[in-house]
């Protein structure tokens, strides 16, 4: 079985980096953003059936995101759940017409503008999140946002539905695998990933996934997106010390955060393994290759390396330097030019399996 890797420093090979005791991970959580309940004109989810989906999908928190009723914009942040509940944490915000993620916050907000909002979400100590970049064409707009999302599922259903071999294609496999039909879904839009890329090497804009899960989705009488199997498809995992909505926000904010497809397709192996990505490091440093390891039957994986938005091949920024005997697994590697450097795991097919946010390394000191 064929085996794609991804970074992550080593404190071995620079001078300085830190200490034993500092290089003990944080915990992963899996989390789900951009989620709709009752409280959305579009949505009649209760936070019951959401709270068992998210047990059912091993989920660790979500973010709520519902639209602001007319009649009574507090609502969903007044009534809806905060805090923990049975293991789940949830953190209240909301989604706002201007393409605008709002987590983390208390009260209803208004502003006259993007920017305006943006700014109204950071007083409350909140995180504002581009979201439907597809529809967004004034990105100046967007210049104190703390992230974007990088894939959307409404999005992503909307552009592939213009395909009618696609929806015959759904149309077979809700008959024939319902619990799996979310797949056709696991496809990335170039175009996305390419402002996102643009955004990053001007200055950190953390990538994250839009669940957009409204549980209102039918076809011929079935409902498409359950929640729960809408939380399984894909999750975007946060480093945190602790499951808190302070160290969650925190850790998004930071960019200490990627991205999971499906993740019975595809297991990450115990180990340190992502744990640097958001961090900065100076060239030189050294990092290992922890394994993403295909399930049983499924084809063999491909990685990508993104470096300051272009696609490369290791060899073009990377040096490889020999830790020890053994094979081409027991290599580490050292980054050779500045910049911004991130990783994409996908199916030949192209369809993806794990995106990372962005390493950052810089020149070293002289």
């Amino acid at each position: 079985m064929r085996f794609t890797r991804i970074f992550v420093f080593l404190m071995a090979g620079c001078a300085s980096a830190p200490g034993p005791a500092a290089l003990r991970p944080p915990r992963d959580f899996r989390g789900i953003i951009h989620c709709h309940s009752k409280f959305s004109h579009d949505s009649q989810g209760t936070y019951e059936e959401i709270l068992a989906a998210a047990k059912a999908a091993r989920i660790d928190f979500v973010c709520m995101t519902d639209h602001p009723p007319k009649d009574d914009k507090a609502a969903p942040l007044r009534d809806g759940w905060k805090g923990v509940h049975d293991g789940v944490l949830f953190i209240q915000g909301a989604e706002y017409s201007d393409q605008i993620l709002g987590l983390g916050l208390e009260h209803p907000i208004s502003g006259k503008d993007r920017r305006e909002t943006i700014q109204a979400i950071h007083e409350q100590g909140g995180l504002a999140i581009a979201c439907h970049p597809e529809e967004i064409d004034d990105w100046d707009a967007y210049g104190e946002a703390d992230g974007m999302e990088i894939y959307n599922v409404h999005a992503t259903l909307k552009r592939k539905s213009k395909d009618r071999a696609w929806m015959l294609q759904v149309a077979k496999e809700i008959k024939e695998d319902p619990e799996h039909s979310f797949k056709l879904l696991q496809d990335l839009d170039p175009s996305i990933l390419r402002k996102w890329d643009e955004i990053n090497r001007k200055r950190p804009f953390t990538g994250i996934a839009g669940n957009d899960a409204h549980q209102n989705v039918s076809f011929f009488g079935l409902q498409l997106d359950p929640y729960p199997r809408a939380f399984k498809f894909v999750t975007t995992h946060v480093f945190a010390d602790r499951l808190t909505q302070e160290a969650i926000l925190g850790g998004i904010k930071a960019g200490r955060c990627y991205v999971r497809f499906s993740e019975e397709q595809a297991r990450l192996e115990p180990g340190p393994g992502l744990d640097w990505i958001g961090r900065e490091a100076a060239c030189g440093t050294r990092f290992a290759r922890p394994v993403l390891s295909p399930a049983e039957g499924l084809g063999p994986l491909k990685s990508r390396w993104v470096h300051d938005g272009r696609e490369l091949r290791p060899e073009e920024a990377f040096l490889r330097t020999g830790i020890g005997e053994g094979t081409s697994d027991d290599k580490a590697w050292a980054v050779r030019e500045p910049g911004s450097y991130r990783f994409e795991a996908l199916w030949e097919s192209g369809a993806p399996v794990l995106l990372t946010n962005p390493v950052r390394f810089v020149a070293k000191a002289p």
